[in-house]
C-alpha cells in the first residue's frame, strides 16, 4: 500500500500518510497537556493533508471537507483535561479499536500497511462522537461499499493498493517523520493500546484487540511497490493497484490550511470580556480582528461595546510556507442588556401643599421619565397635587439600542384631603333673629355642607358638618325654608364643593318655623334632621343636579 517508517516497529504497518497524521496529532495533545490521542485529533490531521489520500477520497465521495472539519473541531475540548506532564502518551479506546480494525482489513486485503483509507474505515465504526458525524455525511456507507468491492478485486487479482485520485508515486518526498524519541513514544502507545486485556465483568466498557485474522495467502504483504494508475468505476473513484515491486508511495505536505473559530455562547451587552478560541489547521498563530459591529478585540480577548451583531475575523498570514487561507468570519449576536429602576417612596402630602420634585435612577444610566395618575399630575420631574386621595407616580425607562425596557416602578401616596372645621359657617345672610332651631346630625362617613334656603331657594345660611358630627342652627327667623346638603371629601374653596365622592341631596318637604305667643310665654319650632337614613325616619330626600344646587358661599 505505501512506505512505512522503517525504524519504528510498532508503526511499521502505518503508511506515510497515517504516520504523519499520528505524529501531528501527538504533538498537539502533548502541547495542550491532555496526552491522550483521540479519533478526532487523528482525523483532523488526516484532513489537513491537502492533496492527500483522505482529502481526495472524501472529495470523490462528495463530502463537504470544510464543513466536516468544522464539525470535528467542535469535539476538541477548549480546555482539555490536563494529565501528569510525565505520563506517557496514551491512545483513546475508540482510536485503538479503529487502528485494530484497519489492521484487520489490511490483512484481509493483503496490504502491506495501515493506510489512510483503511484507518478512515476503522474510524467510521469506532464508538464515540465522530462516528455519527461521519455517518451523517454518508461516507460510512459509501466507504464500506468501496472496500467490499476491493475485497472482491483482491480475491481475483491479488494485493490491493491505496485508494486515491492521483498516482501517489508522483507526490514528492516523504514529510518529516519525527524524532526517534517521538517514534518510540508512539510505538509504545500503540503497542500498549492494542494489547489491553479484556474488561472484567461489571467494569466500565473498554475495547480489547480482536482476534488475529488468518495468515495472508502466499505472496502476502509486499513492503515496497510501484503504484500504477488504473481508472475504475468503483464508487466513482480511482483505484491504484500493484504493478511491480519498486518505488515508494508518499504523502505530500499540505500547502493550504483551515481556520476555525469555536462558537461563542450567548453574549449580552455589559458582560465581561470573553476569550475567542480560534486555530489554524497548520498550528500556526491566528490573528483575530473585528470585521464589523459593536465590539473590539485585543489578542484573543473580545470586549463588547454594545448590542447587535459583532463579526469577528480570524486569519493566518501564511508563515512557515503555508498559503494564506480565505478569511474565516463568525457572527456573534450580542443581546440587549437588562436594566432596573431605583425609585424611592413618595413623601406624605396634603392637598394644598406646593409642587414637589421626584427622582429615579436607571441602572443603565439612561434618563428616566415620569407619568402620574390619580389626584396629581407631573411635568418633567415636578409633581403637582390637584386633589386629595391617591396620587400615583410611575418611573419608566423605555430602553435603547443597547438596553431592554426596564420594568416600570410605581410609587403612591394617599394625599390627605382638605377638611373644613366642624361648624365653619360659609354663608350667613343675617336671618337669625328669631327663636327657631334646626339640629343637623351627620352620621355619614363623609363630611357635609348643609345649606338653608328660603322657599325660592335663595341661600341664607350654610355650614360645614364633619362626618359623625352634629351642628345646631339656632335663632332662625319665622318662615318656610328648604334644606340642601352635599356629602364628600377634600373640600375645594375655589369651586365651593368637594373634590372626591361628592353627592348632592335635598329634603323634599320644606321646614316651617313659627313663633306663637302663649300664656306665660311664646311657643317656637325646633326640628332635628339626620343626613343618613334612620329607622322610623319620616323625611324623604332626592338627589339634586350640580347646576341646581344652591351656592354655599
Amino acid at each position: 500500500m505505501g512506505q512505512g517508517v522503517a525504524d519504528s516497529p510498532a508503526a511499521a504497518d502505518f503508511d506515510a500518510g497515517v504516520w504523519q497524521a499520528v505524529l501531528v496529532a501527538t504533538r498537539r495533545v502533548k502541547a495542550d497537556g491532555s496526552g491522550e490521542l483521540s479519533c478526532t485529533q487523528v482525523l483532523l490531521a488526516l484532513l489537513e493533508q491537502r492533496g492527500g489520500v483522505t482529502e481526495r477520497l472524501l472529495g470523490a465521495l462528495g463530502v463537504d471537507l470544510v464543513a466536516l472539519y468544522n464539525q470535528l473541531y467542535q469535539f476538541v475540548p477548549a480546555q482539555p483535561r490536563v494529565r501528569d506532564p510525565g505520563a506517557p502518551l496514551v491512545l483513546s479506546v475508540p482510536l485503538a479499536g479503529a487502528i485494530a480494525d484497519a489492521r484487520r482489513r489490511g490483512q484481509r486485503l493483503r496490504a502491506g500497511y495501515v493506510t489512510s483509507t483503511l484507518l478512515l474505515a476503522g474510524l467510521t465504526s469506532a464508538p464515540g462522537d465522530i462516528a455519527p458525524v461521519l455517518q451523517g455525511t454518508g461516507v460510512t456507507q459509501r466507504l464500506q461499499a468501496l472496500l467490499a468491492d476491493l475485497d472482491r478485486q483482491v480475491a481475483a487479482t491479488g494485493p490491493a493498493a491505496e485508494i486515491a485520485g492521483a498516482d501517489l508515486t508522483q507526490l514528492g518526498p516523504f514529510p518529516e517523520q519525527g524524532t526517534p524519541e517521538e517514534r518510540r513514544e508512539v510505538r509504545h502507545a500503540v503497542e500498549a493500546a492494542l494489547t489491553r486485556p479484556a474488561p472484567d465483568p461489571g467494569a466500565s466498557p473498554r475495547w480489547s484487540a480482536p482476534p488475529s485474522p488468518a495468515a495472508a495467502p502466499a505472496g502476502g504483504p509486499v513492503s515496497r511497490r510501484r503504484m500504477g494508475l488504473i481508472v475504475g468505476a468503483t464508487a466513482g473513484v480511482v483505484l491504484l493497484v500493484a504493478a511491480s515491486v519498486v518505488g515508494v508511495v508518499a504523502i505530500i505536505r499540505s500547502r493550504q490550511q483551515v481556520v476555525v473559530i469555536r462558537p461563542v455562547a450567548a453574549v449580552t451587552y455589559g458582560d465581561s470580556p470573553l476569550r475567542i478560541s480560534a486555530r489554524a489547521s497548520s498550528g500556526l498563530p491566528v490573528k483575530l480582528s473585528v470585521a464589523s459591529g459593536p465590539c473590539t478585540v485585543a489578542g484573543d480577548l473580545l470586549t463588547v461595546r454594545g448590542a447587535g451583531t459583532c463579526r469577528v475575523k480570524a486569519s493566518q498570514g501564511g508563515e512557515d510556507g503555508w498559503h494564506t487561507p480565505s478569511s474565516t468570519t463568525t457572527s456573534i449576536q450580542i443581546a440587549r442588556a437588562n436594566q432596573t429602576i431605583d425609585f424611592g417612596a413618595l413623601p406624605a402630602k396634603t392637598h394644598g401643599d406646593p409642587p414637589f420634585d421626584v427622582s429615579a435612577k436607571a441602572s443603565s444610566g439612561q434618563p428616566v421619565t415620569f407619568t402620574a395618575a390619580g389626584g396629581c399630575g407631573v411635568a418633567g420631574s415636578t409633581v403637582t397635587i390637584a386633589t386629595g386621595g391617591p396620587c400615583t407616580v410611575t418611573a419608566r425607562q423605555d430602553g435603547t439600542g443597547d438596553y431592554l425596557p426596564a420594568t416600570p416602578v410605581t410609587q403612591s401616596v394617599n394625599v390627605a384631603p382638605i377638611r373644613l372645621d366642624n361648624g365653619r359657617v360659609l354663608v350667613d345672610a343675617g336671618f337669625r333673629n328669631g327663636l327657631g332651631k334646626l339640629t343637623i346630625q351627620n352620621g355619614q362617613g363623609r363630611d357635609a355642607v348643609a345649606v338653608l334656603t328660603t322657599a325660592d331657594n335663595k341661600p341664607v345660611f350654610s355650614v360645614s358638618i364633619q362626618a359623625q358630627q352634629t351642628y345646631v342652627i339656632d335663632n332662625i327667623r319665622d318662615g318656610t325654608y328648604n334644606v340642601f346638603f352635599e356629602l364628600g371629601s377634600d373640600w375645594d374653596d375655589k369651586s365651593g364643593s368637594f373634590n372626591l365622592s361628592s353627592s348632592r341631596t335635598r329634603f323634599q318637604d320644606p321646614f316651617v318655623f313659627q313663633t306663637v305667643p302663649i300664656a306665660g310665654g311664646v311657643q317656637y319650632d325646633t326640628v332635628t334632621v339626620t343626613l343618613q337614613p334612620v329607622a322610623g325616619g319620616t323625611a324623604a330626600t332626592s338627589p339634586v343636579p350640580p347646576d341646581q344646587f344652591p351656592p354655599v358661599r
